[in-house]
Order: C-alpha cells, then sequence, then structure tokens
C-alpha cells in the first residue's frame, strides 16, 4: 500500500483539522453525486458553460479526495469515485454538445444572431385584423360565410373544392379571398432576407417559428438539412412525377389534392383490426414509401434545429404524443437515420400529406390546388411542422410560384396575420404552427407579380390526429389494447389503361378472376384484340380492364414491377 507519511502520524491538532476536512469532503461528495445523477438526467435543459463548469469541479474533488485519503478508501468512497469518473466519461462521450468540441460557443452565438423576432401589432407592424367565419349567415346574400378586414365587410370567394362536401369533417364551404382581399390585410411579410430563424409574437401569446435552410445558413444543423435536400431533391422530384394518378384524394375541406400518408383509425384494411390505428393504404407503394423515407431524414434533421430553437415546443410535442411509437409515422428509428449516433431525436406525429403546388404538375387546373382559408379540427391542437421544397425551374433550383405564400392567422376566425413566403429559390421553408387553433391557407398574388412557371413546390404537412391519440390516451389508461397495424400489402394488380398495349404485345390476360400469360392477336378481319393463352394456345377475345402487363401473372401485387416499381436515381 502507499506508505503513511509522518504528517499523518503526528497526533496534532493540525491532524485532526485535516481529518475533518476530509469527511467534510468525503460527505460532499455523496451530495454532489446526487447532483451530478439530476444533470446528467436534465443536461439538455442546461447551457455548455454550465455543464463544462460543473464536470470541472467534479474532477476537482475527485483529486482532492485522492490527494487527502492517503491511505485506503471504504468501499462506499471507492463505489462514490466511480459513479462520478463512469458519469463524466458518459456525458463527454454521449453528449452531442461535446461532439461539437470547440464550436460550442460559437453555435450559442449563432443561435442568437441568426434568430430574428417580429412582433404582430407592435412598434413595426400593423396588420388589420380579419373577422371570418364560414359558418355564419350573410343577411344580404343569405349564404354562409362572412368575412370583414377590420369593419369593412368583404366577399369571400369560394374555393370551388370546397364545395363537396362529405362527412361531418370542419365547415363548408370555405374561402380563398382575392389578392384585393389580402392586400388589405396589410400583413408582414417573412421570408429569409431576416435570417435563417423568424419568430412570430401574437398579442395573443401564440407564437411561430419560421425557419429557412440553404446554402448560406451558419447553423450546422440547418446547413445539414440543405446538404440533405440537395443529396435527394432529383429523386423527390422524379418520385413526385410518378406517383399513381388514383393515390391523389381531393381536399373538401381545405381545397386542392393532396397524398396522404401514416397512421389511422377509421375502417381498417383487409387483415387488420378497425378497432386499432392502421398504416394507410397509399404506403403500401413503394414509390410513397421512398417518398416519406426521405422525408424522414429530413424532418428528423429538423427535430434538431427544434429541439436547439425551440425546446419548449420540443418538449411540448414530446410530452404531447408520449412514448406510442407504434403510432408515429415516419417512425423515430427512420427519422434518426439521417443524423449522428448521439442525436437521437426525432417529431412525433401521426400522418403526413404531400401537396403539390405548380404549373408544370398541374397545369389545368393551378388554382384549384390551392387551399383555402381553414382551419383542421381533426388535428392535434399543438404545433405541427409544414415543409415547403423548391423544385423545378431553369436550373432545378426552384422559385417563386404564384399564389403560394402562406396566410397564417392568430386564431380560429382570423385576427392578425402574417404572410409567409414558402417558395423561395435554392432554400427549404419550414414553420411551426398550429393548424387546428390558426386559421391559414395561400394568398393569391396580384396579376402582375412575375414568376417562373416551370418552378413547382412540394409541400409535406404533417400533423398529429385528434382520434389517434384519444386511442393512446385510452390504450394508456388500460382501456384498450392492442399495437398499430402496419403489416399490410397491395391486394389486387393494376390493369392496362387504352394506349399501353398494341398487337403482338406480352401480356397478362384476366379468366376467370385469375391472371395467365398471353399475347395480345387480331383474327382475320376482325378489329377487336383477343388472348392468345400461352397455356394452351386457345384465343379468347379481350374485354374492358382484362389486359395487364406481363410482370401481373408472375408476380404478387405487392412485388410485381408494374404495379409497384421501385425507382432509382439511375432511372432519372
Amino acid at each position: 500500500g502507499i506508505p503513511i507519511s509522518k504528517y499523518y502520524l503526528r497526533p496534532s491538532k493540525k491532524m485532526r483539522c485535516s481529518r475533518r476536512r476530509s469527511t467534510r469532503r468525503r460527505n460532499n461528495i455523496w451530495r454532489i453525486k446526487d447532483h451530478v445523477q439530476t444533470m446528467f438526467a436534465a443536461k439538455t435543459t442546461m447551457s455548455i458553460q454550465v455543464i463544462q463548469h460543473r464536470i470541472l469541479m467534479f474532477k476537482r474533488h475527485l483529486i482532492q479526495m485522492h490527494h487527502h485519503n492517503q491511505i485506503s478508501l471504504p468501499p462506499k468512497e471507492i463505489e462514490a469515485i466511480q459513479s462520478f469518473t463512469a458519469g463524466i466519461k458518459w456525458c463527454e462521450d454521449q453528449s452531442d454538445v461535446f461532439k461539437l468540441e470547440n464550436q460550442t460557443a460559437k453555435l450559442q452565438e449563432r443561435t442568437t444572431r441568426t434568430t430574428y423576432t417580429i412582433k404582430i401589432n407592435g412598434a413595426r407592424h400593423h396588420p388589420k385584423e380579419l373577422y371570418y367565419d364560414p359558418d355564419e349567415l350573410d343577411p344580404d346574400t343569405n349564404k354562409k360565410g362572412v368575412m370583414k378586414v377590420g369593419n369593412e365587410k368583404v366577399e369571400a370567394q369560394i374555393h370551388d373544392y370546397t364545395t363537396r362536401s362529405k362527412g361531418q369533417e370542419g365547415s363548408r364551404p370555405r374561402s380563398f379571398p382575392s389578392a384585393g382581399v389580402v392586400g388589405m390585410l396589410n400583413a408582414p411579410l417573412v421570408d429569409a432576407t431576416n435570417g435563417e430563424v423568424t419568430r412570430i409574437q401574437f398579442k395573443n401569446g401564440r407564437k411561430n417559428t419560421v425557419f429557412f435552410a440553404n446554402g448560406e445558413s451558419q447553423c450546422p444543423i440547418m446547413k445539414r438539412i440543405y446538404e440533405s435536400f440537395q443529396q435527394y431533391g432529383s429523386l423527390i422530384e422524379y418520385l413526385c412525377k410518378n406517383i399513381p394518378s388514383e393515390l391523389w384524394i381531393v381536399d373538401s375541406l381545405a381545397g386542392g389534392k393532396y397524398l396522404p400518408g401514416g397512421v389511422c383509425f377509421r375502417n381498417g384494411t383487409k387483415g387488420s383490426n378497425s378497432k386499432l390505428p392502421f398504416l394507410r393504404k397509399e404506403c403500401c407503394h413503394n414509390v410513397v414509401k421512398q417518398l416519406f423515407e426521405i422525408y424522414a431524414k429530413i424532418i428528423g434533421l429538423e427535430a434538431l434545429v427544434i429541439e436547439k430553437y425551440c425546446p419548449d415546443e420540443y418538449l411540448e410535442n414530446l410530452q404531447t404524443y408520449g412514448d406510442a411509437v407504434d403510432c408515429i409515422f415516419p417512425s423515430p428509428a427512420s427519422q434518426r437515420e439521417g443524423q449522428q449516433v448521439s442525436e437521437g431525436l426525432h417529431w412525433s406525429l401521426h400522418q403526413v400529406a404531400l401537396r403539390i403546388m405548380g404549373k408544370e404538375l398541374n397545369p389545368k387546373s393551378e388554382r384549384s390546388q390551392r387551399t383555402a382559408w381553414h382551419y383542421d379540427q381533426g388535428d392535434v391542437a399543438t404545433n405541427q411542422l409544414l415543409n415547403f421544397m423548391p423544385m423545378g425551374g431553369e436550373d432545378g433550383m426552384g422559385g417563386r410560384v404564384a399564389d403560394t405564400d402562406l396566410m397564417v392567422f392568430e386564431h380560429k376566425n382570423g385576427g392578425q396575420c402574417f404572410r409567409l413566403r414558402t417558395s423561395i429559390k435554392d432554400t427549404i421553408v419550414f414553420i411551426l404552427m398550429n393548424s387546428a387553433e390558426q386559421l391559414h391557407g395561400n394568398a393569391q398574388d396580384e396579376d402582375d407579380c412575375e414568376f417562373d412557371n416551370d418552378c413547382w413546390s412540394a409541400r409535406f404537412i404533417a400533423f398529429g390526429r385528434k382520434n389517434v391519440l384519444d386511442f393512446l390516451n385510452r390504450r394508456r389508461e388500460g382501456k384498450v389494447s392492442g399495437d398499430a397495424f402496419w403489416d399490410i400489402e397491395l391486394q389486387n394488380h393494376k390493369a392496362l389503361q387504352q394506349g399501353e398495349f398494341n398487337v403482338n404485345d406480352r401480356v397478362s390476360g384476366k379468366f376467370s378472376d385469375k391472371l395467365f400469360d398471353a399475347k395480345l392477336v387480331k383474327l382475320e378481319g376482325d378489329d377487336e384484340l383477343y388472348f392468345q393463352w400461352q397455356q394452351d394456345g386457345r384465343v379468347t377475345k379481350c374485354t374492358k380492364g382484362s389486359v395487364f402487363s406481363s410482370y401481373c401473372s408472375t408476380s404478387e401485387p405487392q412485388e410485381c414491377k408494374h404495379c409497384n416499381p421501385v425507382y432509382k436515381e439511375d432511372d432519372m
């Protein structure tokens, strides 16, 4: 063992004082141990300077323990030292703060420098207030829908798609006001000129946060979002153009069409239990699956940005959705694929809706693809994440698209508002807002505005559903049981349309609800097409919807190259 010094052999007053100091240090060590465990549990809420100071303090106490105890330590003190050593190593190895090494101080400085705040009804911004009630009866027209800007009554132009009533979801019809009404509101414009993070504060206390990620972003995480989009942007564009037309759904609440994906709680699918949440059938298609896998990587990085700039909103999201991983879409695991191992964050949601806006993909119905002013009463009433990605254009970097600015209001019936520029060249825009409590929709532009008609916008709208969350709350209380049903597959093959086949083509023909290998032929003096079955050579007349791809007879719908193709970058 270590020899005991002469100093410790002298029975003196100094000796007794030294022993008392050692005892106090040992007691202090145990108090600090409890404190350090609390710190590790809540390290994300502490600043980097505080964490660094605490770790230095712990190390200093350990050194003092070793210095003043020149004899063997009792087991409990050894355990305390080992616990400290392990805790310090864990904190240094696992905390993403320490992964950034000497950039941490700069990051905090950048966070402050790149954040801009707009106070609605403050010293600089005085937009007029909107009043809009789609259910109130207008005495002048005897129709539902009353809209006022300030005290002036204005016309609530109706979006065509919102006149198609279905179910009881929300109020219909909904208004898509003219550019003149939008101009009367005098809404402040929020775009990338103010910085990469902009906070908007309403007079009722509500806050929205907008993020702009591009090649000039100073925040390293925002730069990673931009680089991820650069990597997958061309594939996203290719996949959007190859989505089967039958998967698009007309939105009779907000207008336009959208591609849904995620976890639902209604009806069920074949093989699933209608009393349990289930994955939407659109997600069976590989093109949809690929799109949402790419989106998962991007939203996972956005979760890191939200946790950094909006920790309260991130905590609210975690507390609202809890640990119900089976109902989060995209899954937490898929969101973390674009992150470092030490980061491990995700954004909780149930569904994603993809919208496309721009003439290139909607040449005949561009205006109908815009969204009316509405709120989503079926959504969970917390902050939701809306993404806007630039596509097309002469250089493939996107740009301004007509009538795609987003008007975001203070509450359900309007109030004050701001106007968000969502289509910006070479910039990914995303916003945190409460879609269930805030009126929102597209803004019509003036006729003299200039746009690049080759540009379009891919918009991923993430949200939670009240009925799914209600099920999860009941399951947590033990009133129901069971997990969400994700194991779904395509059930039917897709028939070829007229013009997709011709005489002498090798196809699959439908006979008695089964598909067989065949060749299309014509009989002499007859213009009709016939199946010549490869199995026995017999000939049968083709009927409508009976001609399928040659792949269909040799594979199940889920694996069929025609019905469910897998797209690769090499195909573009």
